[in-house]
């Protein structure tokens, strides 16, 4: 049965960028499985979805707790979820138990934070960080293999706030990387028609009643 998408045909793509449900904070950098208030919020937005947003297709990073958010989606509109390496959290090459603060020193951290937050980009002086341009590739990568596979429909793609702020600032065409504070569980929506990339939904929480 052709699943209805309620978007203007002509092949306009819809694209909703879903950040994964909450882990425990200290595992940020960790396969964290979702707590069970990410597994509630992974419940409520698949709810959400399979009743005002019916897709075509749902991808994933392939780290746990975005695959746990997706197969909820993908359960409650009997799809599967094709996971995409291109979607995994930003690449990090710190020693073992090491923190960057320790692999940086004091002096050199504190510079570094303090850069970053006028400068809003990750990598400026930081060699443990993978680069601006390495991350922005895979981002556009993996949502334009999404989108040549189910052109003129709307696919759902699961992933880490690096690579959600990877993606819109090149469809913002911004310098910067980080240009917003994706909350778990949210849902931004581009669309996509041939070469165009539309921003029309930012960090929205509308399946838990918040703006």
């Amino acid at each position: 049965m052709e699943r209805v998408i309620g978007i203007d045909a002509h092949d306009t793509t819809e694209i909703l960028l879903i950040r994964h449900g909450h882990i425990p904070a200290s595992n940020a950098q960790q396969d964290a499985s979702l707590t069970e208030t990410g597994r509630e919020q992974a419940a409520v937005l698949a709810a959400y979805l399979a009743r005002e947003k019916p897709l075509h297709a749902v991808f994933s990073s392939p780290l746990r707790r975005c695959l746990e958010t997706a197969e909820a989606i993908a359960e409650a509109q009997s799809l599967s979820v094709t996971t995409d390496p291109d979607l995994r959290e930003l690449d990090i090459s710190l020693p073992p138990e090491t923190s960057l603060r320790e692999a940086m020193g004091d002096h050199a951290w504190t510079k570094y934070r303090e850069k970053t937050q006028h400068t809003r980009r990750w990598d400026d002086e930081n060699p443990y960080y993978e680069k601006s341009a390495s991350i922005r590739a895979r981002a556009r990568r993996a949502v334009d293999a999404a989108i040549a596979g189910h052109r003129g429909g709307r696919v759902a793609v699961v992933t880490h706030s690096p690579v959600l702020n990877a993606y819109i600032a090149e469809v913002l065409g911004c310098e910067i990387d980080i240009v917003y504070q994706p909350r778990v569980a949210s849902i931004s929506i581009v669309w996509a028609r041939d070469e165009l990339r539309t921003l029309r939904v930012l960090n929205s929480t509308a399946p838990f009643g918040t703006l």
